[in-house]
């Protein structure tokens, strides 16, 4: 048997097989859903030079449905490339946005890469890159991949950036009682006080040790809200140093 047809008998190759025809697939039944974007033909005819004769330029630009060609739209050679990049932008939400770059001559990459990228207050970014060289040229299956990813990642952005949302509340809201605390009380205890204090509120659970000359709080949160002075009694107390 050929190293060959080893490869092509192989689990790994068959399970190869499957995720490229699922890929091909995702892109086939997800693309073209929603024609956002459309490819339009532009030529340039050039005049001759010393240096060239007359030709026809010939580029492909990527610009939203029904509207005219921006300054800023992708602009590719290649018409393949111009409708792989309308397909995919039209199977992704608004927020999301896909591009074809060259790689930097520091690169270790030889070939055109593609850059999936969320724009959005997502606090988990979404930036892929899909590297041509690694799709043998099957480039449906390279936006399957595309158009995966950016769903997927879609999919929880809004639970993310809720959650995100409330914990920035809930931060504004602490930092605005210990500023209240703060102008009553003068400076508050601090990191090292409160994680000795529960430290020491920890130890008196387990040995079921009581006393002491100074009763405060006996969570993180009380703890959080003494004044240092106030923290530097209670130590004491709990020490036994009094």
């Amino acid at each position: 048997m050929t190293y060959a047809e080893w490869t092509r008998s192989s689990a790994a190759y068959r399970a190869y097989v499957t995720a490229s025809q699922r890929c091909t697939s995702a892109f086939q039944e997800e693309t073209m859903t929603d024609q956002r974007y459309t490819v339009v033909e532009q030529t340039t005819e050039r005049p001759a030079s010393k240096w060239t004769k007359a030709h026809t330029v010939t580029k492909y630009v990527v610009t939203k449905a029904g509207k005219e060609p921006r300054s800023y739209d992708p602009v590719y050679t290649e018409r393949e490339h111009a409708e792989l990049h309308a397909r995919i932008a039209n199977a992704i939400p608004d927020n999301y946005s896909i591009r074809r770059v060259a790689p930097r001559a520091s690169s270790i990459r030889s070939g055109y890469v593609w850059k999936l990228e969320g724009h959005s207050r997502d606090p988990r970014p979404c930036k892929s890159t899909f590297d041509e060289s690694n799709y043998d040229g099957d480039l449906d299956r390279l936006a399957g991949n595309a158009i995966r990813v950016a769903n997927e990642h879609a999919a929880g952005s809004g639970a993310r950036i809720a959650e995100a949302e409330a914990e920035e509340i809930l931060r504004e809201a602490h930092a605005a009682r210990r500023a209240e605390l703060t102008a009553q009380k003068g400076e508050l205890a601090t990191p090292r006080q409160i994680d000795y204090i529960m430290s020491l509120l920890a130890q008196r659970e387990i040995s079921g040790e009581g006393g002491g000359f100074y009763y405060g709080p006996t969570t993180r949160a009380g703890v959080e809200e003494m004044s240092k002075a106030e923290a530097s009694v209670y130590i004491r107390s709990l020490t036994g140093d009094y």
